[in-house]
């Protein structure tokens, strides 16, 4: 008797703008299969989970291939009071951040 699976599949995507008309698509999609049985329940959390893995590594790349092209300039913080504010980077910093995601 053959055992039948479900396959979960998600994905998440980012287009980046790097300037001068360029732009680059980062791209993540994750898969995994369960038994039939598997509850719904069971089943939509998979899929959260999938989803939350791909989103995050997306972001991890994005993050890194922006501070590697010399930008954000600013980034958003929350200060102790639970307010936003841009915060401007100065090139140091630039640096300091594109060395640490050298590989």
């Amino acid at each position: 008797m053959e055992d039948l699976k479900i396959k979960i599949s998600r994905s998440f995507s980012r287009k980046i703008n790097l300037g001068n008309y360029e732009t680059t698509d980062v791209y993540a999609s994750y898969t995994e299969e369960v038994p039939k049985e598997t509850s719904l329940e069971e089943q939509r959390e998979l899929s959260r989970r999938l989803f939350n893995q791909a989103r995050e590594d997306v972001e991890e790349q994005v993050k890194e291939i922006k501070i590697m092209n010399g930008y954000p300039k600013r980034q958003v913080v929350t200060d102790k009071t639970g307010d936003m504010k841009f915060v401007g980077l100065n090139d140091e910093k630039i640096k300091e951040l594109q060395e640490k995601y050298k590989k």
